[in-house]
């Protein structure tokens, strides 16, 4: 079920802010545990342009924050719990790194490292509550002696590169997706409306199991080449029964059309064995016995003799390299 809100209509901000999860039927059937139903939000705006190719491999950045003057978190088992879940779901296929307490300098420094790439995905972890003073949404960072920091969407989002920014972002922190009265206020609409494709946010308090439950599935969803409301679904479904309430908590935030993150989403525990670099090289030589069957279907003859040799033996070198790819592929 898609919701779709104009950021600057009074009433669509009223309604966004609404809990849609709880939505369900006479006979008290919740829709949003419904296996064919999926709810996400939409922010109106112009459409990203198309969504790049899977990255290899898919970098993460946890984010830990644990500011000295609010309540301690089980953080440590939160993150635990989350690198053994990505470090079985595709182990050939993530860059996994964390930044613990960080300030913000400290965050947009961080982020803003290229040399092995940018973060495709930031996963926080910590606090997050409604400042009722501003009206807005804010997830907590440190300051330098440790106290909290509470940042709004906007301040986040400044963070993040102007360019290359992340393709999704998963706040597993309490109230993010709270927009409180009536407006478009939350870390995660804010965070969309400025320009990231995707937000996973929790509009409910979050209790510390039910976080590492939903992170859990999540990624493992997704890993397996589902698309990101399908993993979803799955993490709802994994933070309890249906009358703990928990399931209702995620809330997906989307400026996708079809809420996949990348242009082909492959299934990422079936990568093959092989080191960073190798697979784009073998993919460019796939397309390019791609383009060579092209050619051949089209009757477009070498002009020389030897021309034509040196592409048929091409030819059946990408043909054999595709070859054992594919089969490498499945033994993996």
């Amino acid at each position: 079920m898609s919701l779709h809100f104009g950021s600057q209509d009074e009433g669509a901000a009223w309604a966004a802010g609404l809990p849609w999860e709880l939505l369900c039927s006479p006979e008290e059937k919740f829709l949003a545990l419904d296996q064919g139903i999926s709810i996400v939000r939409y922010l109106d705006g112009p459409w990203p342009p198309e969504p790049p190719p899977l990255p290899s491999p898919v970098r993460i950045l946890i984010v830990r924050a644990e500011p000295e003057d609010l309540p301690s978190l089980e953080l440590e088992d939160e993150e635990t719990a989350l690198r053994r879940v990505l470090n079985q779901a595709a182990p050939n296929a993530l860059d996994v790194e964390k930044l613990s307490r960080p300030t913000r300098d400290q965050l947009r420094e961080r982020l803003a490292l290229t040399s092995n790439g940018p973060f495709h995905i930031v996963h926080f972890l910590g606090h997050g509550a409604v400042d009722v003073r501003s009206g807005q949404g804010v997830l907590y960072l440190e300051n330098e002696d440790g106290t909290s920091e509470g940042l709004d969407g906007q301040a986040l989002h400044n963070l993040f590169p102007s360019i290359q920014g992340p393709g999704l972002v998963v706040l597993n922190a309490c109230e993010t997706a709270t927009s409180p009265g009536g407006s478009m206020g939350s870390v995660a609409t804010s965070l969309v409306a400025a320009g990231i494709p995707a937000v996973v946010a929790m509009q409910f308090s979050v209790l510390d199991q039910s976080a590492t439950r939903f992170g859990k599935a999540l990624y493992t969803e997704l890993a397996s080449g589902a698309g990101l409301d399908s993993s979803v679904m799955a993490g709802r479904k994994a933070m309890g029964d249906k009358e703990s309430m928990e399931w209702a908590n995620p809330a997906l935030f989307l400026r996708l059309r079809d809420g996949r993150i990348w242009k082909a989403e492959e299934n990422l525990s079936k990568y093959p064995r092989i080191g960073p670099g190798v697979r784009q090289r073998v993919q460019a030589a796939l397309h390019e016995a791609e383009d060579l069957e092209i050619v051949a279907s089209q009757g477009k003859a070498p002009k020389t003799a030897d021309s034509a040799v040196e592409q048929e033996l091409r030819f059946d070198e990408l043909r054999t390299t595709r070859s054992l790819f594919i089969a490498h592929k499945g033994d993996s």
